[in-house]
């Protein structure tokens, strides 16, 4: 059975205003130019809160679909390039 009042009143959604990133520069250089099928482009793409975008003045590609300039891995993912930006001196990195 579906109970979503309860779910409702027991969790909270969390809404957060964020922006498709191509991590890959090939699929990015052809989605500027032509045309990507989407399980393509999920595979190469990470969600990036849209104020972090703006922050690193991160180009955009077209309408909400920005191209990733940062360093980025497997293990960090996108924060590898945040990282790689701060200054670190010895106390917590909080981002």
């Amino acid at each position: 059975m579906q109970n979503f009042p309860q779910v409702e009143h027991d969790f909270k959604v969390i809404d957060t205003d964020t922006r498709l990133a191509v991590v890959d520069s090939t699929v990015a250089d052809r989605l500027q130019y032509g045309k990507v099928d989407w399980r393509e482009l999920q595979k190469v793409s990470v969600q990036i809160a849209k104020y972090k975008l703006d922050e690193l003045r991160t180009p955009m590609i077209m309408d909400n679909i920005y191209r990733w300039n940062l360093d980025y891995d497997d293990f960090l993912d996108y924060m590898a390039g945040i990282v790689k930006l701060k200054k670190y001196s010895g106390g917590a990195i909080i981002i």
